[in-house]
């Protein structure tokens, strides 16, 4: 959609403000009626009615629009100081209710609209980098019958609207294999891959490889000494110049990209592993999310994982980090396992998805029954002669 990055740019004003339909003098009021579901999101149509009353005994329309409006204010534009780039408003659709010389008695009139808000659009957001907001507004200029000469009167009505986004990864477990090959140990993991802030979310990983014989004929053993997890955010976005300060260059045309990356939660859980010595490995099952006791001062405000035009991501991470510590036995005869000194910093990166209005239905997984597996049953040759 070229044309709406474009769009981003090429149009400013100042933040929506709320005004409204009706005045005490004014001789009409309008109002939005909106007749769609409340929770919007992307790729959903909004819809419904905008209500004009005619207060006066009769009244000739000089103008009468409204518009679906997108507004994007960044908190670091490509000009600091410059209010065409900080603040970008896109009319995604627009409307004319009435032609111009409309006669109208008094009354009630409804009259209907609708439009989509398309999937790859930002949703409602207050990100450290940017802030997206929707909004319906009309404008209607009339003029009274009973006073031809007088200049037309100019009523205003605004709504605003919250916009959220639906997951777009299925929610199927996600498993990942790590192998750290310096020290010969492999981490497996089995992670949900869309977690919710307000339930507990759960995760596992098994260590193998953590006991290695030596070509010396002694042995090594790998321990878990200290292991910890943290959820991260990273938002990523893209100042785009206004029309003012878009001269040519490449990096006016395509922008300045924007990155941050903060801490959500974190937290320890290294008495919980179930180890094997003589197997050599580990196991743990923890809950990660955001409602967990933490070593911050405060809960992070978090966003929803989203994906839209014009630069804007917002996507999240969870990070395990285990310190390994070796032990070793020269020789059979030693029956004691002595600490060698060496220490081993595993970092491990999962992909994971932050969504608190669920995810979209074409990537809802195929249902399960009973003990039903996810490859096709095997089939067996049989001889019936």
């Amino acid at each position: 959609m070229p044309g709406l990055i474009q769009s981003f740019q090429a149009v400013r004003s100042p933040p929506p403000q709320k005004r409204p339909g009706s005045c005490k003098d004014s001789v009409i009021s309008l109002d939005w009626h909106l007749r769609s579901p409340p929770d919007l999101v992307r790729g959903s149509v909004v819809f419904g009615e905008m209500l004009l009353q005619v207060i006066d005994k009769s009244i000739e329309i000089v103008s009468f629009k409204g518009a679906l409006n997108l507004h994007i204010k960044h908190s670091e534009p490509f000009k600091r100081r410059c209010l065409d780039c900080r603040h970008q408003d896109t009319k995604l659709e627009t409307w004319e209710f009435l032609p111009e010389g409309t006669l109208l008695p008094r009354g009630t009139y409804k009259l209907p609209f609708s439009a989509l808000i398309q999937g790859n659009l930002p949703a409602t957001s207050d990100t450290p980098n940017t802030c997206s907001s929707y909004s319906l507004e009309a404008e209607i200029k009339v003029r009274s019958t009973s006073r031809p000469s007088a200049p037309p009167v100019t009523t205003i009505s605004e709504r605003p609207l919250t916009v959220s986004a639906l997951a777009s990864v299925t929610d199927t477990p996600r498993y990942s294999t790590h192998a750290f090959r310096p020290i010969g140990v492999t981490a497996t993991a089995d992670i949900d891959p869309i977690f919710q802030p307000s339930e507990a979310n759960k995760a596992s990983i098994s260590l193998n490889g953590l006991r290695q014989t030596a070509s010396a004929g002694g042995e090594a053993l790998w321990h878990v000494r200290r292991a910890a997890w943290r959820l991260e955010e990273t938002i990523k976005s893209t100042a785009l110049a206004c029309e003012r300060h878009k001269r040519g260059d490449a990096e006016e045309l395509n922008g300045i990209a924007r990155t941050k990356t903060r801490l959500l939660s974190c937290k320890d859980y290294h008495d919980t592993w179930k180890t094997s010595e003589d197997g050599g490995t580990a196991h743990v099952e923890f809950d990660f999310g955001l409602n967990h006791n933490t070593a911050l001062s405060r809960p992070a405000k978090y966003h929803d994982d989203l994906t839209a035009v014009g630069g804007m991501e917002v996507s999240h991470s969870l990070v395990v980090e285990l310190v390994m510590v070796k032990e070793h036995r020269v020789g059979h005869r030693d029956k004691k396992m002595l600490a060698s000194g060496v220490v081993q910093v595993l970092r491990i990166p999962y992909k994971v998805v932050l969504s608190s209005t669920g995810i979209d239905w074409e990537n809802e997984g195929l249902p399960r029954y009973q003990d039903a597996c996810l490859s096709p049953p095997d089939y067996v040759d049989i001889d019936l002669c």
